[in-house]
């Protein structure tokens, strides 16, 4: 009995005094609660000051650890980074084992990289990532890939980069990550901007950074300026004498599956090989070639010394020449059903049949009445020829009836044609000094076109759209269901205005300068426009 009592006085008297200890620990908290809604509230000063007199008054209390870890978010906030990785260390070496040592990786990563201290940065944010992928911070992981992605950039390690921002876009367009709606689209945005930039600057996959770069554009307006820009000047390769190409000045390119033949006009013929990536020069009697037309096993050549067929298989030349006389100067070749048609400023144009290997001369004595013949088109029923000195004969294969586009008769302002297509029931007229006209060989109606460009060197289609190349003023794409005309010159990111020939293969165009070699652009109509 006399020892419970003894320890009955011994637990009261314990009691009394430690009663005031409670009672003062117990306010202390309130310190650290108002410290909390200050920070909250984002007043981060007011905040600052309840944190530390709250550490000061009570060093040994449990939440001194989260007191430290809002000061250093306090510091991160109003970008004092050096102060905050001043608290988040005092935390990791007096607390190692507190409940934020993973973050903090992540916030020492971020901080050194605000501070510019770029291996620092990196170090940390690797370690974050290798100890951090299982948590619900998706956020902060988004954000240490696209850090580092920045990181490899600035050290040219473009894999790695391209590796990281791929990670951030792939958490990016999972479903709950942490941030809002806005937030999520611009750095969805952003990741979408980084990667097209790679894919087109330093990877050449430029469909893929043609992909890239405009869903950048469709989820932000930012940058949506200096996107079109960069969607327009999108090529999947600027092809000159850098990559062997013999002559910067293109005349006129010809696809035939992997091989691209590339006509030059003071370097002969070159193909290009497009899995290998390699040039090939191909020895002919004139180096300075005009135009060109691939057959399965030919290719037929128009030449300043004359017009020449190069057998593929055998990797043979030989010329085509009537009675030992050269067809020199010629200019543009086309097949059309049995025969190969060359014209000339020497001879007007060749007809050339190839099963029977005879040669048809259309000069000043035929119905072309000139040996001056630049241009040349046809299709099915109509075969059109643009000569310098007599405007445009076109001839109705059907039922023989010849028709003359000429300033005499009153159709065009000039006679110097450069460039010709057939659409349909339409002829595209590029004249050399009066822009663009078009003929209806239905209705026998023609229509000029007032959009600035002289000096048309040829025409194209793809798709609704009529491309023009000219000499100084880039290219004009004609929208023939708006009727809207669109400009696409070296401001808007061709490697020149001097156009000398576009084709068209699908989605993209070849493009050849007479400066600047070959711009190949990706272009799929729907997604462009």
């Amino acid at each position: 009995m006399k020892f419970n009592r003894r320890f009955e006085i011994k637990i009261i008297l314990l009691l009394f005094f430690a009663a005031p200890y409670f009672i003062d620990a117990s306010t202390s908290l309130e310190l650290f609660e108002e410290g909390i809604d200050h920070f909250e509230d984002k007043e981060w000063n007011e905040a600052k000051v309840k944190f530390n007199a709250f550490i000061k008054q009570n060093p040994y209390e449990y939440e001194v650890r989260d007191a430290f870890f809002y000061l250093g978010e306090i510091a991160r906030n109003q970008k004092e980074y050096f102060d905050a990785i001043s608290y988040y260390s005092k935390l990791q070496k007096r607390y190692p084992h507190n409940r934020y040592r993973k973050e903090i990786l992540y916030l020492f990563g971020n901080c050194y990289y605000e501070l510019k201290i770029t291996q620092r940065s990196e170090y940390y944010l690797k370690e974050y990532l290798n100890q951090e992928k299982k948590t619900d911070k998706k956020n902060q992981i988004i954000n240490a890939y696209m850090i580092l992605g920045q990181l490899m950039e600035d050290s040219r390690q473009w894999k790695n980069a391209t590796k990281y921002y791929q990670n951030a876009l792939r958490l990016l367009e999972a479903q709950n990550i942490g941030m809002s709606e806005n937030e999520k689209n611009k750095a969805i945005q952003k990741a979408y901007y980084k990667l097209g930039l790679l894919f087109a600057n330093k990877f050449r996959k430029n469909h893929l950074a043609y992909s890239y770069l405009l869903r950048s554009m469709q989820l932000g307006k930012i940058e949506t300026p200096k996107l079109k820009f960069l969607l327009r000047k999108l090529t999947l390769i600027n092809i000159t004498n850098k990559e062997g190409l013999p002559d910067n000045a293109v005349a006129d390119i010809r696809v035939d599956g992997d091989d691209v033949w590339v006509v030059t006009w003071g370097r002969g013929l070159a193909r290009f090989s497009r899995s290998r990536e390699i040039f090939d020069r191909i020895s002919l009697p004139s180096s300075q070639l005009r135009s060109a037309y691939v057959d399965f096993d030919n290719l037929y050549l128009a030449s300043y010394d004359g017009i020449f067929v190069y057998d593929k298989k055998k990797s043979r030349v030989y010329s085509l020449n009537q009675k030992e006389k050269m067809f020199t100067l010629a200019q543009k070749v086309i097949k059309d059903d049995r025969y190969i048609y060359f014209t000339t400023l020497s001879n007007g144009a060749v007809k050339y049949d190839i099963y029977k290997k005879s040669i048809e001369i259309l000069d000043v004595n035929s119905f072309i009445k000139t040996n001056y013949v630049y241009s040349i088109v046809a299709d099915h029923q109509y075969i059109a020829f643009g000569t310098l000195e007599n405007g445009v004969i076109i001839k109705d294969k059907k039922n023989n009836e010849i028709l003359y586009l000429n300033k005499k008769n009153g159709f065009l302002k000039e006679d110097n044609i450069k460039a010709l297509f057939i659409d349909g029931r339409y002829l595209w007229i590029g004249v050399h000094k009066a822009g663009i006209y078009r003929y209806d060989m239905i209705q026998k109606k023609i229509k000029s076109f007032d959009w600035g460009i002289p000096f048309p060197t040829t025409i194209a289609k793809k798709d609704k759209e009529i491309w023009i190349g000219t000499s100084g003023n880039g290219i004009r794409i004609f929208n023939r269901e708006t009727e809207k005309i669109e400009k696409l010159r070296a401001i808007e990111g061709l490697s020149s205005n001097e156009v000398t020939m576009i084709r068209i293969e699908d989605d993209f165009v070849w493009i050849g300068y007479l400066d600047s070699g070959i711009d190949i652009l990706y272009r799929p109509e729907n997604e462009y426009n």
